[in-house]
């Protein structure tokens, strides 16, 4: 699905690129495309779900 600002947010620069835990990235994208950082309840989901993929915590 074409969705015009979630391109504009995706086009590339040149500036670098951060790459962090994956739980730091999505919270980073989540912010990005939300406009809000992610509530502790659903950064609470984020790690468990998280350490189920990994098989540990995170």
């Amino acid at each position: 699905m074409d969705n015009e600002r979630t391109r504009q947010k995706l086009e590339f620069s040149e500036e670098q690129i951060w790459i962090g835990t994956p739980f730091e990235t999505f919270c980073d994208f989540y912010k990005e495309m939300q406009g809000q950082e992610m509530s502790e309840q659903e950064q609470k989901i984020l790690r468990e779900i998280l350490s189920e993929m990994k098989g540990e915590d995170v």
